[in-house]
């Protein structure tokens, strides 16, 4: 789809090729095709690819129980099947493979399990909720080892897994009911007893001796991180090997937060930045050697903000390695943020989220990469490289989202590319001086790719020296500039080498 703004072309979004007649999501990167990769599941929360094989792959459901095994987009078995408590946000929730798979063919679910040996739909149906090991044999899951025995609420059940770069398991347990205790911050309230909390343990299920509250013994041992209130999307950074997390408000500011050992969320005393919090640190409980740590990025509307991915390689372009996608629930949206040089922290597309905060929908916009896609409940690279989509509804799918064709970036060492006005005669100039529309830089110009990706900010009358906002040299091709605060001139540059 391309949108026009005073006679000049802005490619901007991309359709989503759904089933039926209706293609109304939108991606803001028209280089990029989306497929329909798999079709017909019922209430999928997580899945998973399994290494050593052509693009098989494990999804879990959260209502039934049980774990299926898909390949080439069609169901081909049923792996597990689980009893189940699955009444409000209990069931299936979550799936790790072990980092040596499938030389070692260890599969970890967090489930809440049935007190009746059977799936049940009841308020009093729940025993509780379990991190548990199993044994892959190509077809299907079984010798269950329960590694954690945990308490199950009626919402907030947390559920996302992952393994780090050390090896060890990390999971997240959300407040599961409970708001009045030292992990939420409640300095005389009840003691720890694992609610809010990311925990770490060994593939066995042991407890490692550097966890940051080891010392401590009991239920904080195993604890990462804590002032949580209900984690759903977990990702390490394959280039940094930091734990990120995304962290769903009560009524304000979703998060997205990279965490650290003893890491304080800061729930349910701080939500946001503490910039914003009137009695900033003065109340939280702070358990010895545990530090606060503020969100990487927060979204002021809560709208239940749910996976978080970090792709993988160069399947989408290479200018996409290494980058973050979150998704939301509500707001049917995936955002998108590049990564600064050094994994710690998100670069900001405009001056306007230097806070890091997204205060409304405009700045809410700027980091916006699809919408109306439906409710996303997993984001994973694929082993071709692809970006996959879960969106759970009715008829649940696999999107596949791909390249369309080769992205034209040069070749590795290639000399910086300098700006020129396409169609030249300006060859050599890196100066934004008018346009066809007649406009003087008299405003902030923010340039975009030949895909419609952001780029970067620049000052009025400013030049660009070819680089992103977090300094990279970008490829040759034909880029956008948007001039002044509505973006409503529109400019062709380009990138020779």
């Amino acid at each position: 789809m391309t949108r026009h703004a005073h006679g000049t072309s802005f490619l901007l979004a991309a359709c989503f090729a759904a089933p039926g007649p209706a293609c109304a999501q939108l991606l803001t990167d028209p280089s990029l095709v989306v497929s329909t990769y798999a079709i017909g599941f019922t209430s999928p929360s997580f899945f998973r690819f399994l290494p050593g094989t052509a693009g098989d792959l494990l999804m879990c459901e959260i209502g039934t129980g049980r774990v299926l095994h898909v390949r080439d987009g069609v169901q081909i078995g049923i792996a597990l099947d689980l009893a189940v408590a699955y009444l409000f946000e209990r069931g299936l929730f979550g799936m790790a493979l072990h980092p040596d798979f499938p030389a070692t063919p260890f599969v970890y679910l967090y489930y809440t399990a049935s007190n009746t040996g059977a799936d049940s739909d009841q308020s009093n149906g729940a025993l509780e909720n379990r991190v548990s090991r199993f044994t892959w044999n190509g077809t299907q899951l079984s010798g269950e080892a329960v590694l954690l025995h945990l308490p199950v609420g009626g919402s907030h059940n947390g559920g996302a897994l992952g393994f780090g770069a050390d090896g060890m398991l990390y999971g997240s347990i959300g407040e599961a009911g409970t708001t009045m205790g030292q992990l939420q911050n409640v300095a005389t309230g009840t003691p720890p007893n694992d609610t809010s909390i990311l925990f770490r343990i060994r593939p066995d299920g042991s407890v490692p001796d550097d966890n940051p509250f080891v010392g401590m013994g009991g239920a904080i041992a195993k604890v990462y991180a804590y002032g949580l209130r209900n984690v759903f999307g977990l990702d390490v950074d394959p280039q940094g090997g930091g734990v990120w997390c995304t962290d769903n408000g009560a009524t304000i500011y979703d998060e997205v937060i990279k965490l650290a050992p003893g890491a304080n969320g800061g729930w349910r005393r701080i939500a946001g930045p503490v910039a914003r919090d009137p009695e900033g640190l003065a109340d939280l409980w702070v358990a010895p050697g545990s530090t606060y740590v503020d969100p990487a990025f927060s979204f002021f509307q809560s709208f239940g903000i749910t996976a978080i991915h970090f792709q993988r390689g160069d399947g989408l372009g290479a200018h996409y390695d290494g980058d973050l996608f979150v998704a939301a629930h509500n707001s049917a949206t995936i955002y998108h943020f590049d990564v600064a040089a050094d994994r710690a922290s998100l670069v900001m597309p405009d001056a306007s989220l230097a806070d890091f905060v997204a205060d409304n929908n405009t700045e809410r916009d700027l980091v916006r990469w699809a919408s109306e896609v439906g409710v996303v409940l997993d984001l994973e690279t694929g082993p071709d490289g692809a970006l996959y989509v879960l969106r759970f509804s009715t008829t649940a799918q696999i999107y596949r989202i791909a390249r369309a064709a080769t992205s034209g970036a040069g070749p590795p060492g290639a000399p910086a590319p300098r700006l020129v006005f396409a169609p030249n005669p300006f060859v050599e100039t890196s100066r934004l001086v008018g346009g066809p529309d007649g406009f003087a830089s008299a405003a902030p110009i923010r340039i975009f790719s030949p895909s419609g990706r952001f780029v970067r900010v620049l000052p009025a009358g400013a030049a660009w020296d070819g680089r992103d906002a977090s300094g990279r040299d970008c490829a040759s091709g034909v880029y956008h500039a948007r001039v002044g605060a509505t973006g409503a001139s529109v400019v062709k540059l380009a990138t020779t080498r």
